[in-house]
């Protein structure tokens, strides 16, 4: 498996703490996807993709 998506309510929001949480680099934003890599070493993608419905 090379990437994860993720439902989220505020993509940007949830990759920036994720990023954070994992040492992670934010390499593509726009309104409603967000595309995060590893900083070292070969891992998993995580994909945030908009969705209409809030998360909890």
């Amino acid at each position: 498996m090379h990437s994860l998506a993720i439902d989220a309510h505020d993509p940007k929001a949830l990759a920036r703490f994720w990023c954070e949480v994992l040492d992670y680099q934010i390499d593509h934003e726009d309104e409603d996807f967000v595309s995060t890599t590893p900083n070292e070493g070969r891992s998993l993608r995580l994909e945030f993709i908009r969705v209409p419905e809030a998360k909890p």
